[in-house]
């Protein structure tokens, strides 16, 4: 945790100074100059959050958790966004990113909205990462007796059935996975894990080999305050 934070603070002036140099603030730059630098700010960022979610692992084991600040939020919205910021990163692997109306334009439910957007982004990326090229990612929700189901659901390398039961291990990588070209540092799923059950909830997943992955989070229906039950479609689902 110390060295983590430690981290932060000259990635941070890095990660500026790339930014000063890409906008040109020192001069115009050529354009295999400007390649660099842009590879440069990538793999900042990269080491950035890897030092945010080493702090994040940190946190868990201390049993300090998060920092949770629940209020009333849109959650549609928190899962539109997090689609809308990986559209062009689909559109590069040739996955189309499908938003089921299941889920009710209108959700409010009780969470704290930066850490839950960290938990569909995550999952998104993920399902596009290990997607067949013109796939579809189905997001949705269902509900049942107790909860609200959210899912992401992919057709591409699967989870070997030998390695499922270590999926949510920190640093934890399935062997297909480390085979391909996609990288990461294995701690995603770890934290957005303890990020769901930090808001009372629980996350699962079904998977196959080569067939893909389905991975679900519910969140608990009192989640959602009565007074925000409005429309006949959110009714039907906080019943």
């Amino acid at each position: 945790s110390v060295a983590s934070h430690q981290l932060r603070t000259p990635l941070t002036g890095i990660k500026w100074f790339a930014q000063f140099l890409m906008d040109n603030k020192a001069g115009e730059l050529a354009e295999e100059q400007r390649d660099y630098i842009k590879q440069i700010f990538i793999s900042n960022e990269r080491m950035i959050g890897l030092v945010e979610d080493l702090l994040n692992v940190s946190h868990i084991e201390t049993g300090q958790k998060f920092n949770i600040d629940k209020k009333q939020i849109n959650i549609f919205e928190v899962i539109k966004e997090a689609i809308d910021d990986q559209s062009v990163m689909a559109e590069k692997q040739k996955v189309k990113l499908a938003l089921s109306s299941t889920i009710p334009k209108k959700l409010n439910m009780l969470i704290d909205k930066e850490k839950m957007y960290q938990v569909f982004y995550n999952l998104i990326d993920n399902a596009i990462k290990y997607s067949e090229e013109r796939s579809t990612i189905n997001i949705g929700c269902k509900r049942n007796n107790h909860d609200i189901v959210f899912y992401i659901k992919d057709r591409g390398l699967g989870i070997p059935k030998s390695q499922q039961n270590r999926i949510f291990q920190k640093f934890f990588r399935a062997d297909n996975v480390m085979s391909s070209d996609t990288t990461g540092s294995g701690l995603g799923l770890y934290i957005i894990k303890a990020i769901v059950e930090a808001h009372g909830g629980e996350m699962w997943f079904e998977s196959a080999e080569r067939k893909g992955t389905t991975f679900y989070v519910s969140l608990p229906k009192h989640a959602i305050p009565k007074k925000e039950v409005e429309s006949e479609e959110l009714l039907a689902i906080a019943r």
